[in-house]
């Protein structure tokens, strides 16, 4: 099989990638920035809890691992 590597592609997903970083670094810095260190105190001791959206979560990845594992094996080689 032959798989071309095009450097268009390489370079869009680097650019992608650096834009979703750094929005999440301003963001969460300006989380930080706004918040007063009492609250910050007490999110860290908060701990996190269980998704509320789980189950759709477990359906979900159930639904496209299967998918996946389907196009894996149905899939003719030319």
């Amino acid at each position: 099989m032959h798989y071309p590597l095009s450097i268009l592609a390489i370079v869009l997903t680097m650019v992608v990638v650096i834009i979703l970083y750094l929005i999440t670094v301003i963001r969460l810095s300006f989380t930080v920035y706004i918040s007063t260190p009492t609250e910050l105190l007490n999110k860290q001791h908060s701990g996190e809890g269980e998704p509320k959206s789980r189950y759709l979560v477990l359906l979900f990845g159930l639904i496209t691992l299967s998918a996946g594992y389907w196009i894996a094996l149905t899939t003719k080689v030319l």
